[in-house]
């Protein structure tokens, strides 16, 4: 009874077990995708982690409807995934442990391989490495690799790579007979170096040279660094006619360009500076081989012959404008080293010409002037006292009477007039008949007479002028039309137009060129040589504050002068 009271508890068990499994199993049926009509699924989407489906209905009440059904990508040996076209970038790439193969004496091995580490997809084969040619002898003196056998007992020749490799390793061992050649002497390889070969001490050994020990043996490679050579030129102004050679240097390949221009090359540059006063380094930037741009990476490396330039400029410094006693305008300007000064101002003052700029040296200054000073600079104003030049014009031959008596306009500058400068004054005054006015040249008072007596004898192109006292110079105009008159006269203090319609008996009206002018009398006593008198109707003057009155100031001072030899002389006399 028992018994079978423990096996009705058992089956009634499973049947409770089964009963209530039907439930779960009806639910997982119900919501499988793939079994379910009730869901509309998606098209695949997908990253780089998987690809998945969702219920599209939008009235599915299911308790897990839109919610994603989830695989992982299932990818080819390219990375494809042929469920959803999901195809890998190989974005993320590495060695792949395990891929290399080590070479032996008669075969080649390779490195490792690069792979894509989210597919594995192999990118790239490890590079060759060429077979050893050294076979590895078993107790049975035979290579456990190929059929070689051992001969005779040899010695051991370690080949150190020293710092380098040498079959891809940093050392091998090479099997030697002593007298015999040595057959197997590869060369050992290192990046920015070359290989100068392999030394036991100072002896070398060579590949097919016979063994000259008779015991094992290191042998060290010795390394020549491999070097590119480096120039650096200096340029002014970013102009390459002027490019100067300032540094050269075998510098090793692979050495950072900019740490190294800095460390050995700045100080060379500031040196030059000093030899080169007036400029700049510009922004103490290095500039590539074509001079333009700055070298700012810290990756250029040597990796072949390197110019590279440095560009001076020009300091800009003030120039000042001292007047001198005079009024000038602006007071300074801008100039730079090794460019011309360009426009100057120029100063003014009463009674003075106006000569140009000197610096404390002496030296004058012009637009054209190349500033050649490491510093500002004060120029001073050059004065000279003006020259008064009366111009007694004569015209077509004619010495009977002078036609004009002007005052020469402007100063006479250099203590010297030019018949360029008269006839650019009497052109103001006559218009030619025909063609061209001319002047037949240049007098003073004392050659005007001899001229006179001899009209073959031609004037001078220039005269010396003195501005101590008015100066005389006589012209004879040719082809003028007679009694023209260019520029207009002014009018007197009574605003009556000038010249009158009633002249003064005697006189005639000379007009200044500035608007004002003066009535001029012959001489009564010599009407061939006539001398003339400025007077100035109502007060006028025909050059304000300058030249009133020129002849009786000319006659005072000329008065005054003997009036002082005189007492100079009786003083004498008294003295004595």
């Amino acid at each position: 009874m028992k018994t079978v009271s423990k096996k009705l508890l058992s089956l009634l068990l499973v049947a409770i077990l089964l009963v209530s499994a039907l439930p779960f199993q009806a639910f997982a049926d119900a919501h499988d995708p793939s079994t379910n009509p009730m869901h509309v699924l998606s098209g695949y989407s997908y990253d780089a982690t998987g690809h998945w489906q969702v219920c599209t209905k939008t009235d599915c009440d299911d308790a897990v409807g839109g919610v994603r059904y989830f695989n992982a990508h299932t990818l080819d040996a390219n990375g494809y995934c042929a469920t959803c076209t999901y195809q890998c970038t190989h974005a993320s790439q590495g060695l792949k442990d395990g891929s290399e193969v080590a070479p032996t004496c008669v075969t080649a091995g390779k490195e490792k391989d690069t792979v894509c580490l989210e597919c594995g997809k192999v990118m790239a084969e490890g590079a060759v490495v060429p077979a050893t040619g050294l076979h590895t002898y078993g107790p049975d003196g035979k290579c456990t690799n190929c059929a070689a056998v051992q001969e005779g007992a040899p010695f051991k020749l370690t080949l150190d790579a020293n710092g380098g490799t040498v079959n891809g390793a940093s050392t091998i061992i090479v099997d030697v007979k002593a007298g015999n050649a040595i057959s197997v002497l590869p060369d050992a390889y290192r990046q920015g170096y070359t290989f100068a070969g392999w030394f036991v001490g100072t002896t070398q050994l060579t590949l097919g040279q016979a063994y000259p020990f008779t015991a094992d043996q290191t042998a060290t490679a010795k390394w020549t660094e491999k070097t590119e050579q480096l120039t650096v030129r200096r340029v002014l102004n970013g102009d390459f006619s002027t490019a100067k050679t300032i540094y050269t240097q075998s510098v090793p390949v692979g050495t950072p360009l900019l740490n190294y221009l800095n460390a050995n090359v700045a100080s060379v540059v500031q040196a030059e500076l000093a030899l080169t006063p007036g400029f700049s380094w510009q922004y103490n930037f290095w500039k590539d081989y074509s001079g333009t741009q700055p070298l700012t990476s810290q990756a250029d490396c040597m990796n072949q012959a390197q110019t590279v330039y440095v560009n001076f400029i020009s300091n800009s410094y003030t120039l000042y404008f001292n007047a001198n006693g005079g009024v000038v305008t602006p007071t300074s300007k801008t100039v730079y080293f090794g460019s011309k000064v360009g426009t100057l101002p120029t100063a003014s003052m009463s009674g003075k010409v106006f000569q140009g700029w000197k610096d404390a040296n002496g030296n004058m200054y012009t637009a054209d002037t190349v500033y050649q000073v490491a510093g500002d600079t004060s120029l001073t104003a050059v004065w000279k006292d003006e020259a008064l030049v009366i111009l007694y014009i004569y015209i077509n031959g004619d010495f009977s009477a002078c036609n004009r008596m002007i005052v020469m306009d402007g100063f006479v500058k250099n203590s010297n007039l030019s018949r360029s400068d008269v006839y650019a004054q009497v052109a103001k005054y006559y218009t030619p008949a025909y063609g061209v006015l001319s002047i037949a040249g240049l007098f003073d008072e004392y050659t005007w007479s001899s001229y006179r007596a001899n009209t073959g004898k031609a004037g001078t192109e220039n005269i010396q002028i003195d501005s101590s006292h008015p100066n005389k110079v006589y012209v004879m105009v040719n082809n003028a039309n007679t009694g023209s008159t260019i520029i207009n006269g002014g009018t007197n203090n009574g605003g009556t137009t000038v010249p009158p319609t009633t002249a003064p008996q005697g006189a005639y009206w000379v007009s200044d060129g500035k608007g004002g002018g003066y009535w001029v009398y012959p001489a009564p006593t010599n009407p061939n040589n006539p001398t003339y008198y400025p007077t100035y109707p109502n007060n006028s003057n025909p050059k304000t504050g300058d030249t009133a009155k020129i002849e009786i100031a000319a006659a005072i001072m000329v008065l005054a002068a003997a009036a002082l030899v005189t007492v100079m002389t009786l003083r004498k006399k008294k003295s004595v």
